[in-house]
């Protein structure tokens, strides 16, 4: 049995060349590549419904987010231990 989890990224990121945040999940790895986070914006990215997106402080969704994935890998996990981990390369995550 697998579950897919919804991944939220909060804080104010800013698109330049070479910065990613990689979150890696049981091996498979969810780069988030080129985006741009104003303040109280969450990049959203739902494994379940297989897609990304950017929410404002209320929640309303301003844009689509799949751009910002270096590719379409949606992570799952397993009934078992799981190990999750991420790195972050010139980005300020709160």
């Amino acid at each position: 049995m697998e579950s897919n989890p919804i991944y939220r990224i909060e804080g104010e990121i800013t698109s330049a060349a070479g910065n990613y945040i990689s979150i890696t999940t049981n091996g498979q790895e969810l780069k988030i590549v080129n985006a741009t986070l104003a303040a109280g914006e969450t990049l959203v990215v739902d494994t379940d419904r297989m897609t990304a997106y950017v929410e404002d402080e209320n929640g309303v969704t301003v844009r689509n987010g799949l751009p910002y994935l270096e590719e379409l890998n949606f992570p799952t996990l397993s009934v078992s231990a799981h190990t999750l981990s991420r790195f972050t390369h010139f980005f300020v995550i709160f």
